[in-house]
């Protein structure tokens, strides 16, 4: 049988996904020091009460049960054998264990059904349905033998049927549905982030839209200040983007935008944000400039960039950018919103004058 999310892993030392799968048989080991003790007491307290019948039998093997989890920690902190070993031969002899306790007690012997079921359902829960089914598969077959050996449940075939049958069912179907509500809401997580990235993408050009440029503005804003390197905000208007929709129709203007996204990108670097803010109208952040002389030199990067452009079947056409450029930190400017107005401004600026230029607005720092 193959077993569900389990490698030929070696124990602790092996690796992340080794020392992960380590921990998780340790977390099992724990519940079920835990669980046993937890019996221990039940049973001794209904046993000197002198409740439902005498625990001498069941108890030592209970007992034995305890040391054995103790024993199979050490193992695990040594490293002894694989994990898929350990594990295979841990639940032979906790099921048969359990057989043992139900062969030896009769009424008694159900208050400790949900021993099997949990333990089965834990191994499936941390190492995946191959080894509830399993656990379910060893702890169901062993009962079957105990109930068959032990008169009290030979004379209750159907109820001790019945009890076989939850043990099998129960932890399989649990783990499946565990790994049915974990992929569901993986799935929901994914469209949950499809959506927000969606919100924040034009979706012609694929770029940031403004949404997305005002958080990247603000995340840097207020650690720029305190910084000595150099933001800045540029806005760029196409220039003969126009002509374009008129000449050679709104299918070769969107293709055109399609260019700039890309040539925009490409004369930045790769952690700089290029957004569409609409239109014709596009937006770049950089960070961590040297100087304020390297905000004209990226201006001059995109201005080439943009003239390189061409409309497929118009050789005539050009289209240029008119940039305005806020830089950062800067005194007068107390939000990223007033940043990509001031950038706005100097850009309409250079339209009214004749285009096809680049203005900067230096930043003048605090005193």
């Amino acid at each position: 049988m193959q077993l569900a999310g389990l490698g030929n892993t070696a124990a602790p030392g092996g690796g992340f996904h080794a020392r992960w799968q380590a921990s998780n048989e340790v977390a099992q080991i724990k519940l079920r020091i835990a669980g046993g003790l937890l019996a221990m007491f039940v049973m001794s307290a209904l046993h000197l009460w002198g409740s439902l019948g005498p625990y001498d039998k069941p108890l030592p093997l209970v007992g034995l049960y305890v040391t054995g989890s103790l024993v199979w920690w050490g193992l695990v902190r040594l490293g002894v054998a694989h994990l898929r070993a350990r594990l295979l031969v841990a639940a032979v002899l906790e099921h048969g264990m359990f057989a043992c306790v139900f062969a030896s007690t009769g009424e008694q012997g159900a208050l400790l059904l949900g021993v099997p079921i949990f333990t089965s359902l834990g191994h499936g829960l941390r190492f995946g349905p191959g080894m509830a089914i399993f656990n379910s598969i060893m702890a169901a077959s062993f009962m079957a033998v105990a109930f068959h050996a032990s008169p009290y449940w030979s004379s209750m075939p159907g109820l001790a049927m019945g009890m076989c049958v939850a043990v099998l069912s129960v932890p399989i179907y649990g783990t499946l549905l565990n790994r049915r509500l974990l992929a569901q809401h993986r799935e929901a997580e994914q469209r949950a982030a499809a959506w927000e990235s969606a919100s924040k993408t034009d979706p012609l050009t694929g770029l940031a839209n403004r949404v997305a440029l005002m958080e990247a503005l603000e995340r840097v804003h207020g650690t720029q200040r305190a910084s000595d390197r150099v933001c800045a905000v540029f806005y760029v208007d196409l220039d003969g983007f126009k002509a374009v929709n008129d000449q050679a129709g709104h299918a070769a203007g969107d293709e055109v935008l399609v260019q700039v996204a890309q040539a925009l990108r490409d004369a930045v670097r790769a952690d700089d944000v290029v957004a569409r803010l609409g239109g014709d109208e596009f937006a770049i952040l950089t960070r961590g400039l040297a100087h304020a002389e390297g905000a004209q030199a990226v201006a001059d990067k995109v201005r080439h960039a943009l003239g390189q452009i061409r409309v497929a079947g118009h050789e005539k056409l050009r289209v240029g950018g008119s940039i305005g450029a806020c830089l950062l930190p800067d005194a007068d400017i107390t939000s990223p919103r007033e940043a990509v107005r001031v950038a706005d401004e100097l850009m309409l600026a250079i339209k009214r004058e004749g285009k096809g230029a680049v203005r900067i607005k230096v930043g003048v720092r605090a005193a």
